[in-house]
């Protein structure tokens, strides 16, 4: 501010110095003017007072004298004007000065509050810096004593892992001891049985001749012989609790059911056409949703609402490997290729695994609930098939990263089978209709339904018979339907109970002998 108001004073020194000169010159002329006209007022009465020559002489003195008062009055003129301009100019210039000293104080005032509010924000910035870092001091070593309290409870969590892993592998040892030996007592009992009944048959050369063609080991018998419809109900099995959600034929006559009693059942179809409990698969942790069964390696395949999938040894019932992975409930499991088996799950989440090395090697998400997987294709080895919530079909390549196609059908797509020979595969849909689908060009080729028909849930399972000549579901009325592949003609209807929801069937490998599952604790068999 002292700095503006000295340019001030000294510019406006400068301009006195400068006008000194034209008041000096403005005061000489003032002067000169009034001696001027003091000069006109004598001459007349000087003329009329002498006439002689030295009067004239001053006269002429005078007039020139005059003269040269006028000419000089003239260039004073004009210097005042030249003067009287520079003064107009100085003032013009010195009314911006003031203008812009104004608007300087004013820009001066304003940068001085705003200097003002910076500095507060300044020391309010380095106060909120200093708690931040106090803080973030703090959150570390928080951050510190989670991790080592967090890496305390994970040793704690493996460890207890651990203890859980020999718990159940010691229950599951446990109890398939204590199966082994029930069915040691059993088989004790039905030797004792046999051998007094056949006590007296050596007379009898039919009973005999019966006798020795009477297979010893009912697996083996797993040929296809031919599809042939059922023509009664041999049994109706009850199983300890809940419900049955799926019924697998594993060789000849021996299948397996699970559901909601957390286990595996394999049965024994006795020659009598009667079912007989042979043993109990556990490890599961909540209901089992699917089964499936690889032949060659006899091992047992299972899904579990537990979100894990789990194999065992059929012969010796051991649990092979627990694979888990899952974010929800495992909905379906099937074998796929040589090693590997493809699941599906609530999570929208496909899995293929590697049961070598017991792990997750590639996931899928096609962005939908999977209700059913088909794994093992003849005519494409590498390929498998996904039933979604979303009403598609997805075909997948275990060597791409997405589907390779996809068929919309009208409803959720609750089970896939396809056929023996790998070319054509049966649909079942939420609204009730079956479909068989050409998987070479991916068109419908037929349409299964009847008015009784109604599928119970949507896991309900279908199943194609061994030989490919008819379908079969089953339907919420307690009834399983069967129809001709070909002529879609429906070939023969299977009654259990009215209020027994069928949940799956499986048609014996033999082409001899249906099974159906249902929610009520029951499992019909049909020969």
């Amino acid at each position: 501010m002292e700095d503006y108001r000295t340019i001030i004073l000294q510019r406006l020194e400068e301009q006195a110095a400068k006008n000194k000169q034209i008041c000096d010159f403005f005061n000489s002329y003032a002067k000169l003017a009034e001696g001027v006209n003091k000069s006109k007022n004598v001459i007349p009465s000087t003329i009329s007072i002498t006439t002689d020559e030295g009067t004239l002489k001053e006269i002429a003195e005078v007039k020139e004298e005059i003269n040269s008062l006028y000419r000089q009055k003239c260039q004073n003129d004009q210097t005042l004007i030249e003067a009287n301009r520079k003064l107009m100019t100085y003032e013009s210039e010195l009314s911006q000065v003031k203008e812009s000293i104004d608007e300087l104080t004013v820009k001066h005032s304003e940068l001085c509050a705003k200097y003002a509010k910076l500095e507060v924000y300044l020391q309010k910035l380095r106060h909120d810096n200093t708690v931040v870092n106090d803080e973030r001091l703090a959150m570390m070593v928080t951050s510190n004593s989670l991790n080592d309290k967090k890496k305390e409870l994970e040793v704690e969590r493996i460890a207890l892992m651990s203890k859980i892993r020999e718990l159940n592998d010691k229950r599951m040892d446990m109890m398939q001891e204590q199966e082994r030996i029930e069915i040691e007592k059993n088989d004790l009992a039905m030797q004792e049985l046999i051998g007094q009944a056949a006590a007296d048959t050596s007379l009898d050369e039919k009973v005999k001749a019966a006798l020795n063609e009477t297979p010893t080991d009912f697996g083996i018998i797993d040929g296809l012989i031919g599809d042939v419809l059922p023509q009664r109900q041999c049994e109706i099995m009850a199983t300890p609790e809940g419900e049955v959600n799926d019924v697998r034929w594993l060789h000849g006559d021996v299948f397996a059911t699970g559901g909601s009693d957390r286990a595996v059942t394999v049965w024994r179809v006795e020659p009598t056409g009667t079912c007989a409990k042979k043993c109990t698969l556990f490890g599961c942790n909540a209901a089992v949703t699917q089964l499936d069964y690889d032949r060659d390696r006899r091992q047992v395949l299972a899904s579990s609402n537990d979100r894990n999938i789990r194999l065992w040894n059929a012969d010796t019932t051991r649990l092979i490997s627990t694979l888990s992975g899952h974010e929800d409930k495992a909905s379906c499991c099937k074998f796929y290729q040589t090693n590997n088996v493809v699941s599906g799950s609530y999570d929208r989440m496909i899995k293929i695994w590697d049961l070598q090395n017991p792990r997750c090697i590639r996931s899928y998400f096609p962005g939908s609930i999977v209700l059913d997987v088909v794994g093992k294709i003849d005519m494409n080895p590498t390929m498998f098939i996904s039933g979604h919530c979303d009403k598609k079909i997805r075909f997948w390549d275990g060597r791409a990263k997405e589907h390779v196609k996809d068929v919309t059908m009208d409803a959720r797509v609750t089970s896939l089978s396809v056929l023996a020979n790998g070319l054509e595969m049966l649909v079942s849909t939420r609204d009730d209709l079956l479909s068989l689908l050409d998987l070479r060009t991916f068109r419908t080729l037929h349409f299964y339904s009847t008015e009784m028909y109604h599928i119970s849930t949507d896991l309900s399972r279908c199943t194609v018979s061994p030989g490919g000549d008819y379908v079969c579901a089953g339907s919420s009325n307690g009834s399983v339907f069967i129809w001709n592949k070909d002529s879609t003609r429906l070939e023969k209807k299977l009654f259990i109970s009215a209020d027994r929801s069928i949940l799956s069937v499986s048609w014996n490998p033999t082409g001899s002998g249906i099974l159906a599952a249902s929610k009520q604790q029951t499992v019909a068999y049909w020969k």
